[in-house]
């Protein structure tokens, strides 16, 4: 799938916000990463989820007595979680392919809408939240900022139909 050079663009300017972030954490920087993955979420940006390894999924699902070295799954667990330095679980979320990298038992990966991505982890209870790009810069969203997340869309949505809005009439010919 091409890629518009806008994606491109926001792919580049929310690692290198997380990157700011992390080199120097504060409030007003993550507030910016916030806002800037809201509005992207907002106007549909898509996220590449990789997905458990559907083979072994299967394998799993069938019941089958014999043992492998895999536990045992159940069909929530179609998606994959990282374990952060604390232990707790997360949802990853990647801002691109190359953030991906090696992931353990996984064969597909798909572009998924962001708000997909947030609202599956909010309604997990036993995950903490959407850890960003685990591999690298690594940034949390725990399970309260998601919920402002999915509150907050609409609204967001609303502002980004009237800046457009504000931004074709103002094209418009005065004559």
């Amino acid at each position: 799938m091409d890629k518009t050079i806008e994606e491109v663009l926001n792919e580049a300017y929310i690692k290198t916000i997380i990157g700011e972030f992390n080199e120097e954490p504060g409030e007003d920087k993550y507030l910016l990463v916030f806002g800037h993955l809201m509005l992207r979420m907002a106007e549909g940006g898509l996220a590449p989820m990789p997905f458990m390894n559907i083979t072994r999924i299967a394998w799993d699902l069938s019941s089958s007595t014999e043992s492998d070295d895999f536990e045992d799954l159940d069909e929530s667990d179609l998606y994959i979680r990282v374990k952060g330095d604390n232990g707790k679980y997360w949802i990853p979320l990647f801002t691109d392919r190359s953030e991906i990298g090696d992931i353990v038992n996984t064969n597909a990966v798909k572009e998924v809408p962001i708000r997909d991505i947030i609202r599956m982890a909010h309604s997990d209870s036993n995950l903490n939240g959407v850890l960003i790009n685990p591999r690298t810069d690594g940034f949390t969203l725990p399970q309260e900022y998601l919920a402002i997340m999915l509150d907050q869309e609409d609204h967001w949505k609303e502002e980004i139909a009237k800046e457009a809005e504000e931004g074709d009439s103002s094209k418009a010919d005065p004559a």
